[in-house]
């Protein structure tokens, strides 16, 4: 579960990136990086890393394989990208149920769920 380091900007590299976690589907990265630095995952701006650097991100159940991570400060930035292992879940399914217990439209019944809320 390592980290692979692609091209760095033109720019110069943010200093001390360091990541570990559980890199797969449904984990987490743990980093740390310069303080208040930016953080993107695949172009997305999550936010930023804490005072101290620190920073996590989380990795959805259905992540793509790789994951592109950018630390960026006004004048540095990095980008690397982190390899996310599938991960089998147990998925319960249950077919055949009335449309009226998926999507209730009833108003009394919909005034009872709301009640019982």
């Amino acid at each position: 579960m390592g980290l692979t380091v692609l091209a760095p900007s033109a720019r110069s590299q943010v200093p001390g990136l360091q990541l570990s976690g559980r890199y797969e589907q449904g984990g987490f990265a743990i980093g740390r990086s310069a303080p208040r630095a930016a953080i993107l995952v695949n172009d997305n701006p999550v936010g930023r890393a804490s005072g101290e650097g620190l920073f996590v991100i989380g990795f959805d159940r259905d992540e793509p394989p790789v994951v592109r991570l950018t630390v960026s400060l006004a004048d540095a930035s990095a980008e690397h990208q982190i390899a996310v292992s599938p991960v089998d879940y147990d998925i319960q399914r249950i077919d055949g149920l009335p449309q009226d217990q998926v999507t209730p439209t009833n108003p009394a019944l919909l005034a009872r769920i709301a009640e019982e809320a």
